[in-house]
């Protein structure tokens, strides 16, 4: 079954442009949130890189290391003899 007049195969095409164009905006405005989405989560991650570049984490690394030190005293060595 097919359109036989002219006026039948223009709506018929009329029909299918609009469905495909139905079809296709969605995926369209997807990818343009999502394209949007990343590139702002990206620019969020360099300038989050980018303040902690020249910092030195003195605090943190002495905490670090005398919470090692204070494990290996805690910790009684194997050759260590009780009198």
């Amino acid at each position: 079954m097919y359109p036989e007049t002219h006026l039948g195969r223009l709506f018929a095409f009329l029909c299918i442009a609009f469905g495909i164009i139905l079809n296709g905006m969605p995926i369209s405005v997807l990818y343009n949130k999502f394209s949007d989405y990343y590139n702002k989560l990206k620019a969020y991650e360099y300038t989050a890189i980018q303040k902690d570049r020249g910092k030195v984490k003195f605090v943190q690394r002495a905490m670090k290391k005398m919470s090692e030190c204070y494990e290996k005293q805690s910790t009684p060595s194997p050759n260590h003899r009780y009198n």
